[in-house]
């Protein structure tokens, strides 16, 4: 049954998009990072909601991982895992529109570095556009979880100077993903890239002071329930013949990483580089 939430929203003869539809019941995560020059902690969590009218049920699996130089007392290493799961239930409040969660249970790993105690005992979740939910616990911490879902638009922009500090370069990625039958991912991504000269040296493919290229790239893949995705160029395009990239000099990539989030972080099997997509959300 829909939410009924999702049925305020979406009025008789409307016509709302994917990106502006609002949550409804299914797999929704969330990721944070923090480091300094010591550690690195990732924290995410898998949320399974079921909506039905105005009951709200909600499973949580918890994960945390530590990287460190020096060690973690806890775990006698410089790596620990934790994973917890919660169970949530609770009603929709129109006042607030929003959902007013309680534990009702809890599960601890056999990590000693984990502390089942610190999780929220109560939360409250308030629908997003773009299917996602406002997340806020009752240490007054804010976050978004959104649908767990490869399918969409996602976004790469980088901008950066060589190590000579001789020009600048701008790369700008948009990929299209679908969700197939079973774990398969189709779809496809156009790639921009403008370097642009500081010191008025001219580039000899073109005699110029600047080079734009683009490029189109169609997509297949697979992406896994725990978020792990492979994905393969299986063709590249380029506008006419262009003298700064010639045909011959490119050949087809292949990515793995995960999905988490609003976050598409993959790793080129040719290069080593790794990007991070955003997910284009809400209105």
């Amino acid at each position: 049954m829909t939410s009924c939430f999702s049925a305020r929203q979406t009025s008789p003869g409307s016509n709302m998009s994917n990106i502006n539809s609002y949550p409804d019941s299914g797999k929704y995560s969330w990721q944070m990072v923090s480091k300094d020059s010591e550690k690195e902690l990732t924290t995410r969590q898998y949320w399974q909601v079921k909506l039905d009218n105005n009951d709200i049920k909600v499973k949580i699996k918890f994960i945390k991982l530590g990287h460190s130089r020096k060690g973690f007392p806890c775990s006698g290493s410089n790596y620990y895992k934790v994973k917890n799961e919660y169970s949530y239930s609770g009603k929709y409040d129109d006042k607030t529109k929003s959902y007013a969660l309680i534990m009702k249970g809890n599960k601890l790993s056999d990590s000693t570095c984990g502390d089942i105690s610190k999780f929220p005992k109560k939360l409250t979740i308030a629908p997003l556009p773009g299917k996602r939910f406002l997340v806020k616990d009752d240490n007054r911490k804010n976050y978004v979880i959104h649908h767990h879902t490869v399918k969409g638009t996602w976004y790469w922009l980088n901008e950066s100077g060589n190590t000579s500090a001789s020009e600048n370069i701008v790369e700008k990625e948009i990929w299209q993903l679908d969700k197939q039958k079973g774990n398969k991912v189709s779809g496809h991504y156009y790639r921009y890239v403008y370097r642009k000269s500081l010191n008025k040296r001219k580039y000899k493919c073109n005699g110029k002071d600047h080079i734009v290229l683009f490029s189109y790239f169609e997509l297949e893949g697979k992406v896994l329930q725990n978020g792990k995705i492979m994905i393969k160029e299986k063709k590249f395009f380029l506008p006419g013949e262009e003298l700064c990239e010639p045909r011959n000099s490119r050949n087809t990539d292949q990515f793995t990483g995960i999905l988490i989030g609003d976050k598409l972080i993959l790793k080129s099997d040719r290069s080593g580089s790794k990007q991070q997509l955003i997910k284009r959300s809400g209105l």
